[in-house]
């Protein structure tokens, strides 16, 4: 992100945007006990799991009130098998739009939105070969769903992003 410079409280350096906020997998890949489940990364944006869940990499955006710009996560959003497939066939298409939304769950955790794994999403595919967007369902009652209908602070996007910019304070 460019645009947003702001003084670190942490390192005290000046930064000049914000990264992307990203998650390298689906949360959903550990079992209830915290044992690792069979899974299969396909790439960078393709992930399997016991051959039942399907998940590709989105991109989800949360605007920044009076910035003009957007607080970008890097996250996963499960499929059916079918739509995984439906997706996985058309991934080459510069037109990938064509095959319309797809139901997904968002499958991360995102810092700083207790609860927010499983909200309901629709996945857009994107053309040129551009990551999908993940757009929440705005019936369900969670803060990030506020915060992606109403936007949310230059403040509050820097808050979010410190653990990203300064991993080792990262839980």
């Amino acid at each position: 992100m460019h645009g947003l410079a702001f003084d670190c409280p942490q390192c005290n350096l000046r930064h000049s945007g914000l990264p992307a906020l990203a998650y390298g997998e689906p949360a959903v890949h550990l079992d209830e006990a915290g044992k690792q489940r069979p899974f299969q990364k396909i790439n960078e944006d393709f992930y399997i799991v016991e051959d039942q869940h399907f998940f590709v990499r989105v991109v989800f955006e949360i605007p920044i009130i009076g910035e003009g710009l957007s607080l970008e996560w890097g996250v996963w959003g499960s499929l059916s098998k079918a739509n995984f497939r439906r997706y996985w066939d058309s991934f080459d298409d510069t037109d990938q739009s064509r095959i319309g939304a797809m139901f997904s769950y968002l499958s991360n955790e995102l810092n700083g939105y207790p609860g927010s794994l499983g909200l309901r999403c629709g996945l857009f595919p994107r053309d040129d070969r551009r990551r999908p967007l993940l757009n929440l369902d705005d019936e369900q009652d969670h803060p990030l769903v506020r915060d992606h209908q109403r936007g949310i602070t230059a403040g509050r996007a820097i808050e979010l992003a410190m653990p990203f910019l300064h991993p080792q304070g990262r839980a």
